[in-house]
């Protein structure tokens, strides 16, 4: 066989998952790094200190804060029901508002400028889910890589902030594997009926964050 025959018979592409993992890279301009979804206030507060205080942290937080809803409202906007006022009114906070609803504009401006489409500024799960369904994605993989975006967000605000090394931070974002398919997997056999959110203390340095004096990062 011929190398040019070779080459060929072994380039195979997966479109789609490069469309993914363009959307959630941390190159994607929505301005994620600059939101800390209330992890800077809990540093301040000495909740969190080092890598074992911020792997409790996080664990809490995804399985018990914001991340569940986000992924039940990114489905059920991807199956075609209206969820942006919902996912307004769950909001717990300005910060909270601002932190979603900024970065699903910025999502939204930037994929109908890169696909020539046009979907409305929605929060940022909402928006996520429609433009999902408008480019043919698959909604368990566009909700796994979502839900690990946003963490690993979250993780690089720790590493900038409390401090911790990067290498910490993989292990924190290694340990949350786990949770992370276990959300995804639920929230396939659920719908918007099973909203929840306990994540109180996150909640409260959210809105503790909006009037500190100095700050680093928007929320």
């Amino acid at each position: 066989m011929a190398m040019d025959e070779l080459m060929i018979t072994n380039t195979a592409t997966d479109m789609p998952l490069h469309q993914i993992l363009a959307m959630f890279s941390g190159t994607f301009p929505t301005g994620a790094f600059a939101f800390s979804h209330g992890i800077e206030q809990a540093i301040k507060d000495h909740l969190i200190a080092d890598c074992d205080t911020f792997k409790q942290y996080l664990h809490n937080l995804v399985e018990q804060g914001s991340s569940w809803n986000d992924l039940l409202l990114l489905r059920a906007s991807y199956f075609g029901q209206d969820t942006k006022e919902l996912a307004v009114a769950l909001a717990s906070s300005q910060s909270r508002r601002k932190e979603t609803e900024d970065q699903g504009f910025a999502f939204a401006h930037n994929i109908n400028k890169i696909y020539g489409i046009h979907v409305d500024p929605a929060p940022l799960p909402v928006v996520v889910g429609q433009i999902s369904k408008r480019l043919n994605l698959d909604i368990d993989r566009v909700s796994s890589a979502y839900l690990h975006s946003i963490i690993s967000n979250w993780i690089s605000i720790g590493i900038r902030l409390v401090p911790i090394g990067q290498t910490d931070g993989q292990i924190i974002l290694h340990s949350l594997f786990p949770v992370m398919e276990q959300l995804v997997q639920r929230s396939k056999q659920a719908d918007l009926d099973q909203l929840t959110s306990c994540g109180l203390l996150s909640e409260i340095c959210a809105m503790r964050h909006r009037s500190a004096k100095t700050r680093i990062c928007i929320t």
